[in-house]
């Protein structure tokens, strides 16, 4: 193993047969030891990664050689990520094994059970397909002993307030990065994204630029809050603005505020075209801070947050699966899109672009798609928020193949026990409205729109519910745009009689 402690690497290759996986296993083990990991986590690295092993082993079987599986672990200070290659079978990655306890077919029983498994001992799993270079798999472990909670006494009782004088915004610096993990405790308890906790990992985000933090900072040196720029991979044009957290001491003195508009001037600065919020619908406070910066409201997505979200005492614990509202804020001149919203949502989407003061044109139906195109179609998995996304970057000239890889993932994630599935169509492309009027006769209801969301398109966004809750039952938006969404929504759904209203 070479490399300081910040990220270290080790590298590994062997036969993909049953004979070597033991010795495999063995070394996976002894090196998350000596990482620090904790002999629970141990022992759920093994499993997970004898699950694998053994998937890949059974796909092969009978192909007539083991081909070989190389690893290279990745050490970081706050997780273990473990990239796995082989040249073995080729398998579809967007139609892997599922399981379900409900289930009474023994289809794939023993692969989806292995991968169901390796999914609950890691915290991400993910397949990628390499063509010619084969299959790669990236398998995530955080170590529990860098959580926050482990670092610091987080549950003894707050100082008292004292007066805010003055304070100063700045970038953050590495050593600021525990009390940002403690901001976000107590603003979120337990229920934030699961990054947050760990103060090694936002600072490896930090140096990497995936992340952009900003803190306020009292006259004494006291951290007061953070507010910050994730970026989208592969995206040098867009980020989301979030993250934002402030000590309960320092609330009511517009500290967040400061933040929030020191963020925007920051996202600017560094030359994105746009950026994007996502703003609780527990309360209005967080959707009245991005309309105060020019932000637009463009989509609602139903149950995206985790279960029974605990915003202390800025609204206490949600019930169920709270909602987001996606709000985007342009910062540059915005070129003409020509969009294909179907029929049934054509007068809303306009109504969101106008709004929003986007360039738009209404495509002529009669255009047709290029035969000569492939269709570009992405599933991914938030295992944190139990959701899917489905999104179909380029329609392609065959909608019926589209349609039904809409209908088979769907079917897939709805068996995997995901709470919702988020589907994005491609609205500047002629094949979108009917596929779109496919999936709304299959389900799915409109979320809104989600500008620039392909590096070469708008998106149309429709959501499925796969709870019994009603996800509207809790929601509170703030103004005209959301209470349209909102509305909107809630009538598509009385109409299907999804839920009863």
């Amino acid at each position: 193993m070479t490399g300081s402690w910040g990220v270290r690497h080790a590298s590994l290759s062997f036969p993909a047969a049953r004979i070597f996986i033991p010795a495999a296993l063995d070394y996976t083990e002894s090196l998350a030891a000596s990482m620090g990991f904790g002999r629970s986590e141990q022992i759920h690295l093994r499993l997970a990664m004898e699950e694998i092993l053994e998937f890949l082993e059974r796909i092969n079987t009978g192909s007539g050689d083991a081909p070989p599986v190389s690893f290279c672990f990745e050490a970081r200070a706050d997780s273990l990520v473990i990239h796995l290659k082989t040249l073995g079978m080729p398998f579809d990655i967007n139609r892997l094994p599922s399981y379900s306890p409900d289930s009474k077919s023994d289809d794939d029983d023993l692969d989806g059970l292995g991968l169901h498994l390796a999914n609950w001992a890691l915290d991400e799993v993910r397949f990628h397909n390499m063509g010619r270079e084969g299959i790669r798999a990236e398998l995530v472990k955080y170590r529990t002993g860098g959580h926050v909670q482990n670092l610091t006494s987080i549950n003894k009782p707050l100082k008292a307030a004292s007066p805010v004088k003055s304070y100063s915004i700045r970038k953050a610096h590495d050593a600021d990065s525990l009390e940002i993990s403690r901001c976000a405790y107590l603003t979120y308890g337990h229920t934030y994204e699961g990054f947050i906790y760990y103060p090694e990992r936002i600072t490896e985000m930090n140096r990497s630029s995936e992340l952009y933090s900003l803190v306020a900072e009292g006259a004494s040196g006291e951290i007061m809050g953070h507010c910050g720029l994730k970026c989208t991979p592969g995206r040098t044009d867009r980020a989301e603005l979030g993250v934002l957290f402030v000590k309960p001491e320092y609330r009511r003195h517009k500290v967040g505020q400061a933040l929030w508009k020191a963020t925007v001037d920051l996202a600017r600065n560094l030359g994105f075209g746009y950026i994007v919020a996502r703003s609780v619908t527990g309360h209005k406070a967080s959707q009245r801070l991005a309309h105060s910066s020019g932000f637009h409201d463009c989509c609602l997505f139903l149950a995206l947050c985790p279960q029974n979200v605990e915003l202390r005492d800025i609204g206490g614990i949600q019930q169920g699966k709270m909602s987001l509202m996606l709000q985007w804020l342009p910062l540059g001149q915005q070129r003409m899109r020509t969009i294909f919203p179907p029929e049934c949502y054509g007068e809303i989407v306009q109504t969101l672009y106008s709004a929003a003061k986007i360039p738009f044109h209404m495509a002529d139906r009669q255009t047709k798609a290029d035969s000569e195109k492939e269709h570009k179609l992405h599933t991914s998995r938030i295992p944190e928020l139990n959701v899917g996304i489905l999104e179909i970057e380029d329609v392609g000239s065959n909608s019926d193949k589209v349609s039904n890889w809409i209908r088979l993932n769907t079917r897939r994630l709805c068996r995997e026990k995901l709470d919702t599935i988020y589907l994005f169509l491609n609205l500047e492309h002629p094949g979108t409205p009917c596929i779109a009027d496919e999936c709304a006769q299959a389900g799915y209801v409109f979320a809104g729109i989600s500008p620039d969301n392909f590096p070469m398109g708008d998106a149309l966004v429709m959501q499925y519910l796969n709870l019994a809750a009603n996800p509207l039952e809790h929601l509170s938006t703030e103004g005209e745009i959301a209470e349209l969404l909102h509305s909107f929504i809630r009538a598509e759904w009385k109409k299907r009689e999804i839920f009863d209203s």
